[in-house]
């Protein structure tokens, strides 16, 4: 069965939250927002002070440059892990939302890496911080279809391109400023060795709530939309697809040894251990990577999925249950188990 056998990542500098809202220009009122999330530095691949200075046209050009430099990095770094070659690869999906580049990263990195010219490259972009997920269900698939394939899903989010700072007195936009970061991973899934086994998936869409998170085009420039609901839909949303996820695979809340949620804030994680009955250390690695990063859009739950690999504390058939939020209003869920070999 298809699992995931590593993760890569790649971070760029990281900026404390307190210098990140100084330079932006935000007035004392919100310091009180950006200092609870919790997060204590957000990796930017621009400098701060820059993001004042960019035009339309920087932006787009810093995603180009910085999704190209940033994806390469994951990818050598899950090559590494994994003791493989680019040339080994079979297929290469690419996930994002916060840019648009075409041909995607990939297709730039062929040459340059060396990857085969008949490997295949799938884009999955728009579909926000959720889009690991269906993009974990896309490499499963191919492996099924194709047992001895090995699949690279490359997440690489640039949400500096992505940045609104002209208005300083919307506090939804405030908010997304203080959270989003840039960054990429890149998961390698096949059909052998230890790994997270894919079992089962679901998604939810939800169009109520589409203009409550969204990335929209405005003065040629993607904006992130967040509102004050979204703490309170993602919960909901997310307890009803783990439940219905879990009741169709036999199964009870406790028979997962860890949840792993997009960390999209502190009130989404604090909302869904309470919809849910569930402790802090049962959202272990979600926690963590929100307060070292804050949201790396489609690239946070690999990167949580990474530490948890990374803690060597599976054991045979443990029971992961993955959630991914975001744009549309859109929930995904796969159920995991680690398996030794």
């Amino acid at each position: 069965m298809p699992r995931v056998n590593c993760v890569g990542i790649a971070i760029p500098p990281k900026y404390p939250q307190e210098e990140v809202f100084k330079k932006l220009g935000y007035r004392g009122l919100f310091w009180p927002l950006f200092k609870s999330t919790g997060i204590a530095a957000k990796p930017l691949c621009v400098p701060v002070e820059k993001l004042l200075e960019s035009t339309a046209q920087d932006m787009h050009d810093n995603y180009f440059k910085f999704s190209l430099s940033l994806s390469e990095a994951s990818i050598a770094d899950c090559l590494h892990k994994a003791n493989l070659r680019p040339e080994e690869i079979d297929c290469l999906i690419y996930v994002s939302c916060t840019g648009m580049v075409c041909p995607t990263p990939t297709y730039w990195l062929v040459d340059k890496m060396g990857f085969r010219k008949d490997a295949k490259h799938i884009p999955i972009v728009g579909t926000g911080c959720q889009g690991a997920l269906p993009a974990m269900e896309v490499a499963h698939n191919y492996c099924k279809v194709n047992p001895k394939s090995k699949v690279l899903v490359v997440s690489c989010e640039i949400s500096n391109a992505a940045y609104f700072p002209d208005n300083r007195t919307d506090t939804n936009l405030a908010m997304a400023n203080a959270i989003f970061g840039d960054g990429s991973t890149t998961m390698l899934v096949t059909n052998v060795g230890p790994g997270l086994e894919m079992i089962d998936f679901e998604t939810i869409v939800e169009n109520d709530y589409i203009n409550d998170i969204k990335l929209p085009w405005e003065d040629a420039r993607l904006k992130i939309v967040l509102t004050g609901r979204i703490p309170y839909i993602a919960a909901k949303k997310a307890r009803e697809i783990a439940l219905k996820l879990l009741d169709r695979n036999n199964l009870k809340v406790e028979d997962i040894v860890q949840f792993l949620v997009h960390s999209g804030g502190a009130r989404i994680l604090d909302q869904f251990e309470e919809v849910m009955g569930l402790s802090h250390d049962e959202l272990k690695y979600s926690w963590e990577t929100w307060r070292e990063v804050g949201n790396l859009s489609s690239s946070t739950i690999t990167m949580s999925i990474m530490k948890m690999i990374e803690s060597n504390t599976l054991k045979q058939n443990d029971k992961v249950l993955l959630v991914g939020l975001g744009a549309g209003f859109q929930a995904c869920a796969i159920l995991t188990q680690w398996v030794d070999s």
